[in-house]
This record gives C-alpha cells, sequence and structure tokens, in this order.
C-alpha cells in the first residue's frame, strides 16, 4: 500500500497520467527488445510524444533511458532504424504541443506557462539552469534564485517526503533500499533502476523548484516503480539473510507477518491522518467560505474579499464558477478602489458583500457589509476613504 501512489491519484494533477504514459512507453521498448517488430518502436514512441503535450522534462528523462534501452535492437537494413523510428514518432506526436503554442500564444516554442511566468514574475524566471534570476520567491522556495544550496535543500525535502509517504511506515519507507544497497548483491537491472532514479533527480536539480512539504516529491514521481521494486529487493535479501541455510530460498515467510503488520498500520492510521487531518487549515487554507455557495442569499453575488491573496482569497477563488456571468457567487479580492470600480461597472446589476478573511478576523469569514448594490457599497467605502483621508 502506498499513500504517495494514493496521493498522486487524487491530487488533479498529471502526474499519474505521466507515469502512466511512461510504463506504456516501457512495456513497448521492452517488447522491442524481444520481438524487434518497428510496431513497437511506433508503440514507444507514441507514448513518449503524448508524454511531451503533458510534462516535458518527465518526456525528456525517459526518452533519454528508452532511447539508450532502445540502441541495442538491431534494424534489418539499417543497424539503428528501430531507435530512428521511435524517436521520429516520438517527434510527430510530440510536435502537437507546438501547434497548441501556435495558435494560444502565436508561437510555437512560447508556452503560456513560461508567458505567464514571464509577464507575472519577469523574464527567464521559470527556466532551466543556476542564477541569481530563477524562481519566484515562493515561501516554499528556500534561497531566491537557484543555486547548489536549493538543490540540496529541495532534495532533502523530497526524500524526506518519500520516506514518509511512499510506505508510510513509522521507521522510513526507504529503510529496506538502503538496506539492499548496503547488504544485496546488485543485478544489471537494479543499477539500471537506479541509474533511472539518478536521471530523474539530476535532471529536476536544474529546476528552482521540484517539490516540497504540501504535494510532497511529485516532481520526482516517476521513481515510485523503481522504489517499489528496489524495496522488494531489500525484502528478499534480508529473508536470504534470516534463512542462511538456504540462500536460495526467496520465501518471504519470515517477513510476511511484519510487513502486513505495517500495512494495517498503513491503512488504518496513515492513509487516514493522510487524508483528513495533515490538509486540515494547512498553510492558512480554509473550506467555511462554501456556505456562501450553499446559501441562496448569496446568489447572483459578487463577494470582495479582504485580507491577503494567500490564504484568504485563494481560500475562496477556487470556489468561482468557471462562468463569471453565471448566477452563483463570485468571489473577488478587494484590492484597491480601481479593481472595485471596474467590478461595480461590470456587475451592475448583482449584489455586493464585503467580507473580511482569516487573517483579519483570526478565525473565519465574516461579513462585513452586504447585501446592497454596487453604488450603494461604491458611496460607503468612498465616504469612509475621505473620512480616513487626511
Amino acid at each position: 500500500i502506498s499513500p504517495w501512489f494514493i496521493f498522486m491519484g487524487m491530487n488533479f494533477m498529471s502526474h499519474m497520467f505521466t507515469l502512466t504514459c511512461a510504463l506504456l512507453a516501457t512495456l513497448g521498448v521492452l517488447n522491442l527488445r524481444e520481438q524487434k517488430t518497428i510496431l513497437w518502436a511506433v508503440w514507444t514512441g507514441l507514448f513518449l510524444g503524448i508524454l511531451v503535450w503533458t510534462r516535458q522534462m518527465d518526456a525528456l528523462a525517459m526518452a533519454f533511458i528508452i532511447g539508450l534501452w532502445s540502441l541495442p535492437v538491431k534494424g534489418r537494413s539499417f543497424r539503428f532504424s528501430p531507435t530512428l523510428i521511435l524517436g521520429f514518432t516520438t517527434i510527430i506526436v510530440g510536435s502537437a504541443l507546438l501547434f497548441y503554442h501556435k495558435l494560444l500564444m502565436n508561437d510555437y516554442f512560447y508556452s503560456p506557462l513560461v508567458a505567464y511566468f514571464d509577464r507575472k514574475y519577469g523574464p527567464g524566471i521559470y527556466s532551466l539552469g543556476f542564477g541569481p534570476n530563477k524562481g519566484v520567491h515562493w515561501p516554499l522556495d528556500p534561497f531566491p534564485g537557484h543555486g547548489l544550496r536549493d538543490v540540496v535543500v529541495n532534495s532533502m525535502l523530497n526524500l524526506f517526503s518519500i520516506n514518509t509517504d511512499l510506505f508510510g511506515w513509522p521507521f522510513g519507507s526507504i529503510l529496506f533500499i538502503g538496506f539492499f544497497l548496503l547488504k544485496g548483491k546488485l543485478q544489471k537491472k537494479d543499477w539500471q533502476l537506479l541509474f533511472f532514479v539518478a536521471v530523474i533527480i539530476g535532471l529536476y536539480s536544474l529546476f528552482w523548484y521540484n517539490g516540497g512539504p504540501d504535494f510532497g516529491a511529485r516532481y520526482w514521481f516517476l521513481i515510485i516503480i523503481p522504489c517499489v521494486i528496489l524495496t522488494a529487493r531489500g525484502l528478499t535479501t534480508l529473508t536470504n539473510l534470516i534463512n542462511r541455510d538456504s540462500p536460495e530460498d526467496y520465501s518471504l515467510s519470515p517477513t510476511l507477518l511484519p510487513i502486513l503488520s505495517l500495512a494495517l498500520l498503513t491503512l488504518f492510521i496513515y492513509i487516514p491522518w493522510r487524508s483528513i487531518d495533515k490538509y486540515y487549515h494547512f498553510r492558512g487554507m480554509r473550506p467555511d467560505i462554501k456556505r456562501f455557495i450553499h446559501n441562496d442569499q448569496f446568489n447572483n453575488s459578487i463577494v470582495l474579499i479582504q485580507g491577503p491573496p494567500h490564504p484568504d482569497y485563494v481560500s475562496a477563488a477556487i470556489y468561482n464558477p468557471f462562468d463569471f456571468f453565471s448566477s452563483k457567487p463570485i468571489f473577488a479580492r478587494d484590492i484597491n478602489s480601481i479593481v472595485r470600480n471596474r467590478l461595480f461597472s461590470v456587475y451592475q446589476d448583482r449584489k455586493f458583500w464585503l467580507v473580511e478573511g482569516p487573517s483579519i478576523t483570526g478565525n473565519g469569514y465574516k461579513v462585513i457589509k452586504g447585501p446592497m448594490s454596487a453604488m450603494k457599497l461604491k458611496g460607503i467605502l468612498e465616504n469612509e476613504a475621505s473620512f480616513i483621508a487626511p
């Protein structure tokens, strides 16, 4: 039982789909090595190309590793034809992303995500490499810019998270991996798994942010498969050491009961805590703003949230409807009079509410004004501003 796997499957991010594509591509290259048919080269390239659409760094890592695995496969007419067909298919399928960029940004090589970071935080912020201009100084970004100390801190956070979340074991989830590396007999396949882990970690060390305490080591999620396999190898090694009289016996009987006990602890203690308690009011985020949504009194309303963007406004913004002209309440941050006046102008026919966020009240959200028309609230706020002004 892996809480890491379960959580990554329910967090509405692309990592689980990425893992699926990576596994299907791996299945393809393994069959390519055995059957040596071009169909499997196309299959592998297809899923690597789809991987390009979702997470480009993971696609780069998988393309590098799978490309190496495909090299021993010899073509009939040309030595490296299977690898070339695999790569060509990957490029053809993955290039659809370029047309997506062209459609949205009028530039084949400029993604909307990079454009967002360039405009909001500065050019070159969202890119690989080291330097003082990398990163956006989030609270989860350990230091300004990106350097060796960032790599060390990010790696320690991710390792700590994996040690906790991989299996949820109280003594650490990577204990048996370490045991295998120290006491086990590493074979070629084991070294390949370790190489895969090193590629993922090394590649993401070039990026200024690759994990943290909120969603864990999600950027490293592809290493979950090697971690599980190496853990099993560690258990096998421990079993063989216990059964010294029969070193070829791969039965897990001496370790079966302890592992089942650990799995039950994970199922009945760790997973409930992870799903119910860990994220309760996590980093100040609160769900009580939902009462506005379920109260018909707030239908067809604009709710102005006073307080900092995080956590006061973002706790409310996630409940905004996709259609900003629907009858559901719309939450907007009360930044200044310019923003308010634009809202008053666009939503003249709606009721307005003024709500203080938890950072101001010290508790939950509190209605301080409303419901009232846009013009009435505008007049009240202007009078208050003129009264406060010297």
